[in-house]
């Protein structure tokens, strides 16, 4: 059969041949049975035309969504959004895509999981929280180092990669990283050294940051938030984050994937030091979904933000870092500081996304004003959530399935 192009290829059809990419990094291979997320790949890396067999037939045009369903879907976007104004534009436009999602996925978005009754704990305050609970002395030393060597831009690649070939399940998972089409190039990297030399040092330096951020935050109970699902949503958050800054034009635009992935690290911060304390606010919003972060405001006194800049400022994070993750809720309040709207905008686009969740079941309020100063143009959107549907099931494995 001769090859047809891109947009003649359907769920279903079968390839006769491997796909491949400019670089000749392959796709898929042969006998493949394409699926939505393949048209997705191949349209992100550039593939015009592929071979398929003449005799394999693309799946039938499911029936109609029952009139029900769709009454359900239109409920569920309405009561998603009840916190934002749908007249605006960007906001209409979210709203259309994540009913959109929902009916190609034929289900509605799972209900939280049932958190067992407790009393409301009042968690000590802020400043108290951190001198009791959270001490650098009792982190793992690779991590404690890594933060060191983020605090000191000129670190040496000689350094860095000593600091990480003393680690072999760091050290694996990276090498895994380096040689994924999500973050580097074709060539194939069987070294930190040459990682390095590839990613650079700084970037490296990031990965391993949230590679074992990963490990820290692994023993949260999963009867208060579904890890899997939390994780999920803040890997795509960092996903759309980095796309999203290439799409402004931001500098060190892969820096972004960590200022996303770390958004919601002042949640994970009570999850695993002051669980009691997080029951409530995440039970509140389970039952009235009327804004997480007013729930924890109500109950502890203070947010995720809040906490999370508390830790990164004692961790001695750079505030390029830390700030992004600390406003990324209120980016108007930082004008100088785009990455805080990135991050906003792409918390709310992993949202809508229906990969994952963080406990949130009502989407915050979109601030406006800071998401337009970055200049994204039309059709940004379109042009990102493709990409991260692409690549979010390979990202995920990379930082998930170490054991491999």
């Amino acid at each position: 059969m001769p090859a047809i192009t891109i947009d003649q290829l359907r769920p279903g059809h079968v390839l006769q041949e491997d796909v491949v990419n400019l670089h000749g990094r392959r796709l898929a291979a042969a006998g493949t049975v394409l699926t939505e997320a393949h048209l997705r790949t191949f349209k992100t890396w550039g593939v015009h035309t592929v071979q398929v067999h003449p005799s394999a037939s693309p799946q039938e045009t499911p029936p109609p969504l029952p009139e029900a369903f769709l009454e359900h879907a239109r409920h569920a976007t309405k009561r998603f959004f009840t916190r934002n104004d749908t007249r605006h534009p960007l906001v209409r436009q979210l709203a259309h895509i994540y009913y959109s999602r929902i009916l190609k996925r034929g289900e509605l978005p799972p209900a939280p999981p049932p958190i067992p009754e407790g009393p409301a704990i009042t968690p000590p305050p802020l400043d108290q929280l951190l001198g009791q609970r959270i001490e650098l002395a009792s982190l793992p030393d690779i991590f404690t180092r890594i933060i060191e060597a983020l605090g000191k831009p000129n670190a040496s690649a000689s350094y860095l990669a000593e600091l990480i070939q003393n680690d072999i399940g760091l050290t694996t998972r990276l090498l895994k990283v380096a040689n994924s089409p999500a973050f580097a190039g074709p060539r194939r990297v069987e070294t930190v050294s040459r990682a390095i030399a590839l990613l650079g040092t700084d970037q490296l330096c990031r990965l391993a940051f949230g590679i074992s951020l990963v490990s820290l935050f692994s023993h949260i109970p999963q009867e208060l938030l579904d890890m899997p699902q939390f994780w999920r949503h803040s890997i795509a958050c960092g996903i759309l984050a980095r796309l999203l800054a290439i799409q402004a034009k931001m500098p060190a635009s892969e820096a972004f994937f960590l200022y996303g992935m770390l958004h919601d690290i002042g949640r994970l911060i009570m999850l695993t030091h002051e669980p009691d304390s997080a029951r409530a606010p995440l039970a509140l919003e389970a039952r009235r979904p009327h804004g997480l972060l007013d729930a924890e405001r109500h109950f502890w006194h203070y947010d995720h933000t809040q906490v999370a800049a508390a830790v990164l400022q004692a961790w001695k994070l750079p505030d390029h870092l830390a700030l992004p993750v600390a406003l990324h809720h209120a980016p108007g309040q930082a004008p100088d500081i785009p990455a805080a709207a990135i991050v906003h905008l792409a918390d709310a686009l992993a949202h809508i996304s229906l990969h994952g969740g963080s406990g949130v079941q009502a989407l915050p309020p979109l601030d406006i004003a800071p998401i337009e100063r970055l200049g994204l143009g039309e059709g940004f959107v379109h042009t990102v959530m493709p990409q991260l549907d692409a690549h979010i099931d390979e990202v995920m494995h990379l930082f998930f399935h170490h054991a491999e």
